[in-house]
């Protein structure tokens, strides 16, 4: 019986600490809502793309899948939970190839072994932009992959780790949010050759000013200069 009541008021106290966690305190927060700005216009120039596939009657799950991270992604940033926010990006990245893997017809099972058959791809591989977003993007995949286990937290006790969940991490969280931000900035580069047919004759003027609003100078100069051969 003993033991049962040292549950119950272990319990007891982390269900209070719970109800007094402050959710709008932690939006407030200049830096978080700075984060939260970054993110949110990093997935609005994503959608941009969902909206024209929908258009031309393109259905890719893992297009609903990717957009579904996002939300998670918001919530999960307020949270300050970088483990779980790398968790979620690894989740974007094995859409993402999902749909490289089916416009290039490419038959490998996991994702590891797609990124080197894609890097293979001759028009890759004479594509410093294709290139050089796909070996990011399987660094960033590859960095995703180790927050799956432990990242050595120790705590004295189950209420403890409860009350310092996070407290003092906002140099990893800036990192997980600019990480994320060139995340989707590769993938928009590589839709840009991936779906030219897209981009070059259904994107509306606005659309592309946005999606070149998120990209790189010196990227959509190289962009410019693959696709058209003139200098931008």
């Amino acid at each position: 019986m003993l033991a049962k009541k040292e549950i119950q008021e272990d319990f007891a106290q982390v269900h209070d600490f719970l109800l007094n966690y402050d959710y709008k305190e932690k939006i407030s927060d200049p830096l978080i809502e700075g984060y939260l700005k970054s993110i949110h216009k990093a997935s609005y120039i994503f959608y941009i793309w969902k909206i024209n596939f929908q258009k031309e009657g393109i259905d890719y799950n893992n297009l609903d899948e990717i957009v579904s991270t996002f939300i998670q992604i918001i919530y999960t940033t307020v949270y300050k939970d970088v483990k779980i926010l790398y968790m979620l990006y690894r989740n974007i990245i094995d859409n993402f190839i999902k749909i490289c893997k089916k416009e290039w017809k490419i038959d490998s099972q996991y994702t590891l072994q797609s990124f080197e058959d894609i890097l293979k791809i001759e028009d890759v591989k004479n594509n410093s932009v294709l290139d050089g977003s796909f070996r990011k993007i399987l660094h960033l995949y590859k960095e995703s992959c180790g927050y799956v286990h432990s990242q050595g937290e120790k705590f004295m006790s189950f209420n403890e780790g409860i009350r310092n969940y996070n407290i003092d991490n906002y140099k990893a969280l800036n990192k997980s949010v600019t990480d994320f931000c060139n995340l989707i900035k590769y993938i928009n580069y590589i839709f840009i050759f991936m779906f030219e047919d897209i981009y070059e004759e259904k994107f509306v003027p606005e659309e592309k000013q946005l999606i070149h609003f998120f990209c790189s100078k010196s990227t959509l100069k190289e962009i410019y200069y693959q696709k058209y051969g003139v200098k931008y």
